[in-house]
């Protein structure tokens, strides 16, 4: 959503939520609550990057959000909410992943 990879149908169908998420003023979790039914799906994000976002999340998300939680958050991690200062401090290790994917340095198959 923060960077336009968002899926047809909710282009179509949660415009005003999706600049609000871009203008941080909603959460990524409060879209997915009250748009997706809390669920993400293949329909959620763009033909283009869901090939990334398949493999990544099942095969490095967990790991990577795993060492941020304990090298970045190491005094918070029971009580840590999503904020947009959490976000901001992770999006580089998302970003990042997808560089690699996108310059084959990080392989996905």
């Amino acid at each position: 959503m923060q960077h336009q990879f968002e899926g047809e149908l909710l282009k179509e169908t949660a415009n005003e939520d999706l600049q609000a998420v871009r203008n941080e003023t909603m959460s990524g979790i409060e879209f997915f609550i009250k748009n997706c039914d809390g669920k993400f799906t293949e329909e959620d994000v763009s033909e283009e990057i869901f090939p990334f976002v398949n493999a990544y999340y099942e095969r490095y998300y967990l790991t990577d959000y795993g060492l941020w939680v304990i090298d970045d958050l190491i005094e918070v991690p029971f009580g840590f909410i999503g904020t947009w200062e959490n976000y901001h401090d992770f999006e580089y290790t998302i970003d990042h992943a997808y560089q690699d994917y996108k310059d084959q340095k990080l392989y996905l198959n």
